[in-house]
């Protein structure tokens, strides 16, 4: 209920004072403090706030100042909105969770906590600043100092979200963690923009670009020795240890299995570790040719480019799958192929053991006992570069150079700069005499 109402001449403000609203522990009755509300004009969306005043004549100074304001900054084409970015984001997720739960398929559980995480970790400068106030220099300049600083790591536990974990790592982000990242900001400000309407364009955020060119992996023969460390000695050093290694033996059995998947086809570390068992089949051509074929569900590992694809592997992999299959407990077709021991990090929605989220610590001590955690440079390997080691072994046993980057599903030029590299000695084909 509105009372004690003031409206200006040209209807363009409003000062007034209001009862509490029912869910206030007050509610009934009349709240002291005067309110404004400010409508320039037809297309512009209204401003509402408190004027922070109980004085009627101050409350309306108060509010005639605000009105000045945005009738400038209209003039100026700038946006007139006094809604906090932190309000925004708030709206944003909420329709995000709704789409997610009336779409899964369109925004599914994975990308609404990418989006969220991204919002509670890394925009919390901004949230106390109007959306309107906010310009590219602040993002750009706030990209910045993200991508400079070092990385921390935070756990996946449900009863630990967003805790920092011990471990800090030194190396910058990625330019595509980055893009990731200033994705989520677009998303925001296109939201305010086409869906809240209350700025009027979205602020120029410059991409991230890599310095990066061909990376080199681990050699044929290194490859070689890690291939029989792994199967000889990894997961059976831990029976000299007093204690149950039960636990600690599955997680690297599945370490192994996944590093040989990786390598074997190329796949991405998270399309690996996102596999169910209905993905993956023994088929047979019309000429008696034997091969798996493994079937990738882009929207479930968030591949925006590649989407849904489907490729063939040699008969190893399917013979490496079946083995862990005859493993493992979790083999019904829609369980993940590399699922924790135990329900300790909780249960998907549906009742299934949740997926193991990543590899990196098995493979830092896989690799620091190989001595082969660094590389020439000094600098740290990371798991993802099995997928580099898949495409330099697979040209150097002759595949084409198209046929690579089909599997690995990329395009020709991006196999060809980052993980073949150019001049490397590996083209197909014999040389020729001229």
């Amino acid at each position: 209920m509105i009372l004690d109402l003031y409206e200006n001449d040209s209807k363009t403000l409003r000062v007034y004072k209001e009862t509490y609203r029912k869910t206030h522990k007050l509610s009934g009755k009349v709240n002291p403090v005067y309110q404004f509300r400010i409508k320039v004009k037809r297309g512009l969306p209204a401003n509402r706030a408190s004027t922070g005043h109980t004085n009627k004549r101050l409350a309306i100074r108060h509010a005639e100042d605000k009105l000045n304001q945005i009738i400038a900054l209209d003039a100026q084409g700038l946006s007139t909105s006094s809604m906090r970015f932190r309000t925004v984001c708030d709206r944003y997720l909420k329709s995000l969770t709704n789409e997610n739960r009336i779409n899964p398929d369109r925004v599914s559980d994975e990308k609404l906590d990418v989006h969220e995480r991204c919002i509670r970790l890394h925009f919390q400068e901004l949230m106390d600043k109007p959306i309107g106030a906010i310009q590219a220099k602040t993002l750009n300049d706030l990209f910045l100092i993200i991508e400079q600083k070092p990385k921390d790591s935070y756990s996946s536990r449900p009863d630990r979200k967003y805790q920092k974990k011990a471990v800090l790592h030194t190396g910058r982000r990625s330019a595509s963690g980055m893009n990731k990242m200033k994705q989520v900001m677009r998303a925001i400000f296109k939201y305010s923009r086409d869906v809240l309407n209350i700025i009027k364009d979205i602020p120029a955020i410059k991409p991230s670009t890599d310095t990066l060119d061909y990376q080199a992996t681990l050699s044929r023969l290194d490859w070689e020795r890690v291939l029989n460390y792994l199967d000889q000695e990894f997961v059976k050093e831990l029976d000299a240890k007093k204690t149950d290694q039960t636990r600690p033996k599955y997680y690297r059995q599945s370490f192994v299995d996944w590093s040989k998947l990786v390598v074997w086809t190329g796949l991405r570390k998270s399309e690996a570790l996102k596999l169910q068992w209905r993905d993956v089949t023994w088929e047979e051509d019309e000429d008696g040719y034997e091969y798996c074929l493994i079937k990738v569900a882009g929207f479930e590992k968030l591949a925006r480019k590649t989407k849904d694809r489907k490729f063939r592997c040699d008969l190893q992999v399917y013979d490496l799958l079946m083995d862990r299959k005859s493993r493992v407990k979790h083999a019904d077709p829609r369980d993940y192929i590399f699922t924790h021991f135990d329900d300790r990090f909780g249960l998907l929605p549906d009742g299934r053991m949740r997926p193991i989220a990543d590899m990196r610590g098995t493979f830092k001590t896989a690799m620091t006992n190989l001595k082969l955690y660094k590389d020439e440079k000094g600098k740290n390997r990371v798991p993802y570069q099995w997928r580099h080691l898949h495409a330099q072994l697979s040209r150097q046993a002759g595949k084409s150079l198209d046929d690579i980057a089909e599997d690995i599903g990329n395009r020709i030029t991006t196999t060809e700069r980052y993980y073949v590299g150019r001049g490397q000695g590996t083209r197909k084909g014999r040389p020729i005499k001229i």
